[in-house]
């Protein structure tokens, strides 16, 4: 639900991922998140929301990419088949991971391609590599890149379990 909150409203927002929201309003969103409190998100700062989905990114057992599939991962390059490449991996990815990284990608390639968020496929991964696993942090990169190939070929790639 915050992914999807996000999509139409934080495309348009300066700096989203890089600027961190307030620590209070975070921190109170964050502790609701995890216990499931209801949330109405329409009352909420899209820094505040972006900053608690980077702390909640960060809390998860194991990466999004999966660290059992992390060597798969590092290898891919941007090339023609880059996207199949991307496809196959993510096939082999647990269906929430796959939503997730569906999400993520769908939002990057929106703040990129916005003229007021002023951020960039490179300044979303730099700002969200820390939050994607520890392992995945060392070599940025290759996050770097990857983002870069989920966003350019997104259509070519995502096919979500519903």
């Amino acid at each position: 639900m915050m992914a999807t909150w996000l999509t139409p409203s934080g495309y348009e927002i300066e700096g989203l991922f890089r600027v961190s929201g307030s620590e209070q309003n975070t921190k109170l969103l964050f502790q609701n998140l995890l216990i499931g409190e209801e949330i109405n998100w329409e009352e909420q700062d899209p820094h505040d929301v972006a900053t608690a989905a980077k702390r909640l990114l960060r809390c998860t057992p194991e990466s999004v990419f999966t660290e059992s599939m992390y060597e798969d991962f590092v290898k891919i390059r941007d090339s023609e088949s880059a996207a199949v490449q991307l496809q196959e991996y993510l096939e082999r990815l647990p269906c929430y991971n796959r939503q997730l990284v569906y999400k993520m990608t769908v939002l990057f390639g929106k703040i990129s391609e916005s003229k007021t968020s002023m951020m960039n496929i490179f300044q979303l991964s730099l700002c969200m590599t820390p939050n994607l696993g520890k392992r995945l942090a060392v070599t940025f990169p290759d996050v770097s890149r990857l983002f870069e190939v989920l966003v350019r070929y997104q259509t070519q790639i995502f096919d979500v379990c519903g």
